[in-house]
């Protein structure tokens, strides 16, 4: 949804070719891209924004294998058999 409604912006602006491939980069990247860029823009706490990423980034990595083991069909789940 986001790289669209860049799409739109930087046709409605007008923007410098340069500037609109930039913008659709940053549409396109993940969240923590966008953030800081949003943060930095509105004089916001950037460090704070880049750590809270680094902490939420490994938090998935650690929390996402034992969700994807704990919805794995019946067949194949120990307890199943």
């Amino acid at each position: 949804m986001l790289p669209l409604i860049a799409f739109g912006l930087a046709n409605v602006f007008e923007l410098e070719p340069l500037l609109a491939v930039g913008l659709m980069a940053l549409a396109a990247s993940p969240g923590g891209t966008m953030a800081s860029l949003l943060s930095h823009l509105f004089h916001g706490d950037v460090a704070l924004n880049i750590t809270l990423t680094a902490v939420n980034s490994v938090t998935a990595v650690v929390t996402r294998p034992s969700r994807w083991r704990s919805h794995r069909p019946c067949s194949t789940a120990p307890r199943c058999r």
